[in-house]
This record gives structure tokens, C-alpha cells and sequence, in this order.
């Protein structure tokens, strides 16, 4: 089977699959990163009441006509209302006045400005309202989302369950983290790379110590980790070599085959040793050296 481009790769991978429809409930501090299993639609209005987005007076703008800072209305104190930044509005005020643009004199506010109806004025609904779809389902929640899902009283989300993939690294020569090594191994940096990239893109990675090269030993592997998971994702053993033994292992489990490589560099790429120079670069020094590492 010959390499395809990553497109290609990509669109018979996605064809090969389905959707989850398993549903969970997780509070709202968990949503970021999930994704919304039924439409998020708002409960109540919001705000729920007229209110004052600053601290001032609340009170008619006819009252204010003809006001200016040499000439400023004088309104009754019983026509206005004192409020603060988010507070409800009396039900005949249509405005509201800085407080740094009117004061009180005796029983008289002095407005230093003219107003419009519904100037520094909040309607209840201006945000959302009563049934207004907040996020359609499929949604991935990030933190954006949270504040409006909280300012309508949500405490918890229905969501998609998280994939789980089970990550394997083959190969005699790896060893887990936590033992010393022994002649002839190194350490299994897949895993742990692969298990934490998942995990950043919302998916719950299931590291598995390093497989054997055996075909056989193999397909038993992948067997007990398919069980577990929704997918797994491999490393190694898939060349031509003898010690190749992921393709026999697969061909075990009656898998079938998508495509054999993907068009994209560096991967498929060879190294090109010369005689007294040096190999092609190494690509966990060079990620060290561009952190500053080394």
C-alpha cells in the first residue's frame, strides 16, 4: 500500500470512526475542555431586573433638559435615586447620572449635564434572554464559556464522555521510568510524550509499559488495550525488520489497514551517516537546546 498525503490520511481516519454518544454529568469548574452534549440554553433573563451600570443618581431625563455644567437642572431629591454599579433601578427612572456629574444641595440634586431616555441604563434581558440558545451541542467548552453558563445559576453540564486511548510503545530495548536500566535499553520517551499531548487535547490517555517485539505476545497486548479503551495509538515495530512485529500482531487481530504512510516530513526520513562527520541532528537535544537546556 503506498503513502498518502496527510490529508488523505486524515480523511479515511475520520471516516473509519464514530462519534461518542455516552453522556456524563461534570460540574461547571470541569466543563473547560469537554464538549456539550445537549443545546446550553439561558434560563432566566439576565440581568433578571433594570439596574445601573455605575454608581450615580437614577432618574427622568426630561427632568435633566436644558442642563450644563454652568447651568445645571435642579431636581427635587425625591425625583432621584441613589445607586450603586449593578444595582436594581426604580420603575420610573428611564436614565442615571455619574455621581461625579451631579450633587446634592439641601433637598435639591444638582445635575451638571443632560440626559437621554435610557442613558448608563441596563434592561433586564440585555444580555441574554429566558430561552436564548447560549451553545449548541458539539460545543467545546473553554473558559469563555464559563460566565455565561454561570450567570445562569448552572451548576452542572451534561457532556460528552472523554476518548480514552491506551498508548503503547514496543520495542525489548525500552524500559519504564522508575527502574534502573539494564545493558542494552533506554528509556520510553513515547509514551509519556504522546499520554501528555492527549491529555492536553481533552482526551484521557491510558500509558501502558513498554510491549514486547513478538507478534503474538503483541496482538495480546493490543487486545487487553483495546478492551480498555476507545483507541489505541502505537510506536514502533512497524517497518520491515524482524523485530518488526506490530503489522503481524494487527493481522492477528484481523485489523484493518488504512494506509501504510503518511507524506510528510521529517517523517520518513532517513538519517545519512559520513564517514568522520556527524549523523543528522538529534531531535531531543535540539528541543533542549532551543529551551536552553543545553
Amino acid at each position: 500500500m503506498n503513502r498518502v498525503s496527510l490529508e488523505e490520511a486524515r480523511e479515511r481516519l475520520l471516516n473509519a470512526v464514530s462519534p461518542l454518544t455516552q453522556r456524563e454529568t461534570v460540574p461547571l469548574s470541569a466543563a473547560p475542555g469537554r464538549v456539550l452534549a445537549g443545546p446550553a440554553a439561558a434560563r432566566l433573563d439576565v440581568p433578571p431586573f433594570d439596574r445601573s451600570p455605575l454608581d450615580g443618581w437614577a432618574l427622568r431625563a426630561a427632568d435633566t433638559a436644558g442642563a450644563l455644567a454652568s447651568r445645571p437642572a435642579r431636581i427635587p431629591l425625591d425625583r432621584t435615586a441613589p445607586v450603586a454599579t449593578g444595582e436594581a433601578l426604580p420603575p420610573w427612572a428611564d436614565c442615571v447620572v455619574m455621581a461625579e456629574e451631579a450633587r446634592p444641595e439641601g433637598r435639591t440634586l444638582l445635575v451638571f449635564r443632560a440626559l437621554a431616555p435610557g442613558q448608563n441604563y441596563i434592561s433586564r434581558g440585555e444580555d441574554m434572554r429566558e430561552g436564548e440558545l447560549l451553545f449548541p451541542p458539539g460545543t467545546r467548552l473553554d473558559w469563555t464559556c464559563l460566565p455565561a453558563l454561570a450567570a445562569q445559576g448552572i451548576a452542572c453540564l451534561e457532556v460528552l464522555r472523554r476518548p480514552r486511548a491506551a498508548v503503547l510503545s514496543t520495542g525489548r530495548e525500552l524500559s519504564p521510568q522508575g527502574v534502573a536500566l539494564s545493558p542494552g535499553t533506554v528509556y520510553d520517551v513515547n509514551t509519556p510524550a504522546l499520554s501528555a499531548r492527549l491529555a492536553a487535547l481533552g482526551v484521557e490517555a491510558l500509558p501502558l509499559p513498554p510491549a514486547p517485539d513478538q507478534p503474538r505476545a503483541l496482538a495480546e497486548r493490543m487486545a487487553g488495550a483495546l478492551n480498555r479503551s476507545d483507541m489505541l495509538i502505537l510506536t514502533g515495530g512497524v517497518s520491515v525488520g524482524e523485530t518488526d512485529g506490530v503489522p503481524a500482531a494487527a493481522e492477528l487481530l484481523n485489523a484493518r489497514l488504512l494506509f501504510r504512510g503518511v507524506n510528510v516530513r521529517p517523517g520518513g526520513a532517513r538519517r545519512r551517516l559520513h564517514r568522520g562527520g556527524k549523523a543528522g541532528a538529534c531531535p531531543v537535544r535540539e528541543s533542549l537546546r532551543r529551551s536552553g537546556s543545553v
